[in-house]
């Protein structure tokens, strides 16, 4: 089964971003690739550059499940590369994955 629709949570972060430009280098091998960006803070310096080359920035509120869902709809694959901070987060990303019915959910910690 091939994943097409790939969702990175934490994008801006070390390992996010070069999960990002991982992906970008074989971007014609998926359909979607998004990150994540908590709700309510500015997009940072590191999504902006990352959009012109074909990720899609999806804003979600970490800590509300539905917000996630939302977030995560539609994608094959969740990566969550978030900070230590967020690290307490990734049961409920597991939980909206699971909602969302998610093929795979992958974390850096």
């Amino acid at each position: 089964m091939g994943f097409k629709n790939i969702v990175v949570v934490g994008g801006s972060g070390f390992i996010g971003r070069e999960i990002l430009n991982g992906l970008l280098e074989k971007k014609h091998e998926f359909g979607t690739i998004s990150s994540v960006k908590r709700e309510g803070f500015p997009t940072s310096d590191v999504l902006k550059k990352l959009e012109p080359q074909g990720v899609l920035i999806v804003e979600a509120n970490y800590k509300d499940r539905s917000s996630l869902v939302k977030a995560f709809t539609g994608a094959d694959v969740v990566i969550s590369a978030v900070t230590h901070a967020a690290v307490p987060d990734q049961i409920l990303f597991i939980d909206a994955a699971i909602e969302a019915k998610y093929v795979l959910i992958a974390s850096s910690i």
